[in-house]
């Protein structure tokens, strides 16, 4: 059962990270956006002069964390619940000064920086440090060791869509919240 839970850990958060580095980095025009957001998530003056600096050592951890989730599980996944921690904290420290800038974390996003983005990287926590508390040490090939094929083909799938409604939890929400159109009518 454990191994199962680690791979789904592996998946999620390696498929996440990588749709991070993915998004940032996908044309210069995203990433101009991603050292914006960078500058306005650090506080005060200090952000937009280091976002320069900050934002590409965000893309290396993030990059880091989906190979090694990949090649060593338990670092991997402790390394990703370690980002989703800093990122939970950055977000919510933002939020504490009025920051409502989008959020570039997986690239174009219009919606401004909200409590959604706490609770999706509270998720990606979660998911992380439950998957690296099941995950043996060593390398990959050896969590799988024992493990039946279909089991694994589960929790991949199950992992994808955790992967999917992490990156898309934008998408989702603004999907089914209310237009503003419906909230009129109801006044």
């Amino acid at each position: 059962m454990l191994t199962y839970v680690s791979v789904a850990g592996q998946v999620a958060a390696g498929a996440v990270y990588a749709a991070g580095v993915i998004g940032k980095t996908r044309g210069r025009t995203a990433y101009r956006e991603f050292v914006r957001a960078t500058g306005r998530l650090l506080p005060g003056r200090i952000g937009a002069r280091r976002a320069g600096v900050i934002a590409p050592l965000v893309i290396a951890a993030e990059a880091a964390t989906a190979v090694l989730t990949a090649a060593l599980p338990r670092a991997g996944l402790v390394l990703a619940a370690a980002l989703a921690l800093v990122f939970t904290v950055a977000v919510a420290a933002a939020l504490r000064r009025g920051e409502r800038a989008p959020c570039r974390c997986f690239g174009a996003s219009a919606t401004p920086l909200g409590p959604r983005h706490i609770a999706r990287n509270v998720l990606l926590l979660a998911v992380a440090a439950t998957g690296a508390a099941a995950s043996p040490p060593g390398w990959a090939y050896s969590v799988w060791a024992g493990a039946s094929w279909a089991g694994l083909a589960l929790a991949a799938g199950f992992a994808a869509m955790v992967a999917l409604l992490v990156t898309q939890f934008d998408a989702l929400i603004e999907l089914f919240a209310p237009s503003p159109a419906t909230v009129d009518r109801r006044r």
